[in-house]
């Protein structure tokens, strides 16, 4: 894995997903391209997603610097694209950058997704840091559609359960005191499942592997720490 010609990050891909490495190739695009527009582009064909929210926070900062070009006496906080520390496995390793703040990240998609329909959006496993808002190892799952936030949804690592919290398309550990318990298992695991309801009423499941997860959130740590 590498960066694009412009730095920006490259996603680590299921050889077999198509959808997502088209959606990382529109993703550099737009963010070599540095313009409102081109975000705006992007964010219309990919709404949901971490590199949705990445394209929403730096088209969200253009837009307030050209706001404030005419009247702007000091600089704004300079706001960098998000930088492929290290890829391990099935899990990547990310920092970005806004003045002194940064956010720290690993992600990975699943090997397998039940049912695989192509209506479905992007779906992702994230873990993430924000020192500055004191959020360490914040565990959290892209849908790629709309959760019931009253339907029971749980993720598994090798036979261990936690429950989760549904949000919009997100899913998180609903008990946020078990999220060290999640991560120290998620580090001597082997595959995690997640289990959500979906808006046809049965349950959708992702597969993940955890191959390098132990890598990319050391990598992460060392960063953000």
């Amino acid at each position: 894995m590498s960066l694009g010609p412009a730095g920006a990050p490259q996603v680590a891909t299921n050889p077999v997903d198509a959808g997502a490495a088209a959606e990382q190739a529109a993703f550099n695009a737009a963010m070599r391209a540095d313009t409102e527009e081109a975000l705006s582009a992007f964010l219309q064909s990919h709404p949901s997603g971490p590199l949705a929210d990445i394209a929403r926070r730096e088209r969200d900062r253009l837009s307030k610097q050209a706001a404030l070009t005419p009247i702007r006496s000091a600089p704004a906080p300079a706001s960098t694209k998000p930088i492929l520390l290290a890829a391990f496995g099935d899990w990547s390793a990310y920092v970005a950058r806004t003045g002194d703040e940064k956010n720290c990240y690993i992600m990975s998609l699943p090997h397998d997704r039940i049912p695989a329909v192509a209506s479905r959006g992007r779906v992702y496993a994230f873990i993430s840091e924000r020192p500055t808002q004191n959020v360490k190892n914040e565990v959290a799952f892209i849908l790629g559609f709309q959760g019931n936030p009253d339907g029971a949804a749980s993720a598994a690592i090798d036979g261990q359960s936690f429950d989760l919290a549904l949000r919009d398309d997100h899913a998180y550990v609903k008990n946020e005191a078990q999220q060290p318990s999640f991560v120290a298992a998620a580090r001597e695991g082997s595959i995690l499942t997640v289990r959500t309801p979906n808006p046809r009423g049965s349950i959708t499941i992702d597969t993940y592997s955890l191959t390098g997860f132990s890598q990319a959130l050391d990598r992460m740590t060392s960063e953000c720490n």
